[in-house]
């Protein structure tokens, strides 16, 4: 799977998270910060990628990921780990 498609994942997935009104879902956005995910929500959309991706992520891991590219670099690695 390539990058551009595990993004247009994970785009899909934190819109069903927050209201994007006059935001845009970019790499360099903070998940957390910018998009004002509460830690629950941040680890339902974790676990929602989890999901939809087939791959299982390492919690202390988790605590790394900060921007949407940071979440695009390791679950692309799992996914290509798992190819």
């Amino acid at each position: 799977m390539k990058n551009e498609e595990i993004l247009k994942i994970m785009q899909e997935i934190i819109e069903s998270y927050v209201d994007l009104e006059g935001l845009e879902i970019t790499p360099n956005i903070k998940l957390q910060e910018d998009l004002k995910l509460n830690s629950y929500d941040f680890m339902s959309v974790i676990g929602d990628l989890e999901e939809e991706l087939d791959v299982e992520v390492e919690e202390r891991e988790v605590m790394n990921i900060v921007t949407l590219q940071d979440a695009l670099d390791y679950f692309g690695g799992l996914v290509s780990a798992d190819a």
